[in-house]
């Protein structure tokens, strides 16, 4: 299981919500290249980048960063935000990303993802299932969809998405620990889709704690406990050897 540190990106800078909550937004640093440039340094494998501006624009926003990001780290990343049409998709696999997250509009339009799948390769497109109250949320967070986290992960298991990223929108920005209880019934509904635990995450305990769930959890995404200093990224990189 790798470390993917997380870089969210506000007007330019790198931030951090609370459950998703654009009211509650921390500034951590102004220039996101220079801190993955750190995380880099400090032997991160892999980048989880999230365009929250294009979260609520439903269109990318931060091209241009995102661009310098992979250019400049060589380090392959994960981007997440406004993905919502095949060109988006292809525009940002085509920056140097090596996996595009899809998420409200694949929760809408199953045919989609399906084409997705088909016309990127599963191991370029990752689905983020963002939860509350196992019920599945869209457009950055804001709105409910009514649809089961359960039975919508059992479907994504049977179309082929290649990663999951499962996040308790409640645990978020909160470092209360992630959701070991759902993602672990999540893993056994499924039988072939990797899994990205997300949200939560506030010590090397709880990283350990993801890893023990067994080979089909790929990764965990840390984001507020290495901004704040709760988890040195190298040492918990270190730890999960």
């Amino acid at each position: 299981m790798i470390v993917i540190p997380a870089i969210d990106i506000k007007d330019g800078q790198v931030v951090r919500l609370r459950r998703g909550d654009f009211s509650m937004q921390k500034v951590y640093a102004s220039d996101p290249l220079k801190v993955a440039r750190e995380w880099k340094a400090q032997g991160a494998q892999y980048l989880h980048l999230v365009d929250l501006d294009g979260a609520v624009a439903g269109t990318p926003r931060n091209y241009d960063i995102v661009k310098k990001i992979v250019t400049e780290t060589t380090l392959p990343a994960e981007l997440g935000g406004g993905l919502r049409e095949f060109v988006m998709i292809e525009d940002a696999l085509r920056l140097g990303v090596d996996r595009a997250i899809v998420s409200t509009r694949a929760v809408r339009d199953l045919d989609f993802l399906k084409e997705a799948v088909r016309r990127f390769g599963k191991e370029h497109i990752a689905v983020s299932v963002d939860s509350k109250d196992d019920t599945i949320f869209v457009e950055g967070w804001t709105e409910s969809s009514a649809v089961s986290t359960l039975a919508y992960v059992k479907e994504l298991d049977r179309i082929g998405v290649g990663y999951v990223i499962y996040t308790n929108i409640k645990n978020d920005g909160m470092l209360s620990g992630p959701d070991l209880t759902m993602l672990q019934k999540l893993i056994r509904a499924t039988t072939q889709s990797a899994f990205i635990a997300s949200g939560g995450v506030a010590s090397v305990d709880d990283l350990k704690a993801v890893k023990a769930l067994g080979p089909r959890v790929y990764g965990a995404i840390v984001g507020k406990a290495i901004y704040e200093g709760n988890i040195n990224l190298k040492e918990a990189i270190r730890a999960l050897c």
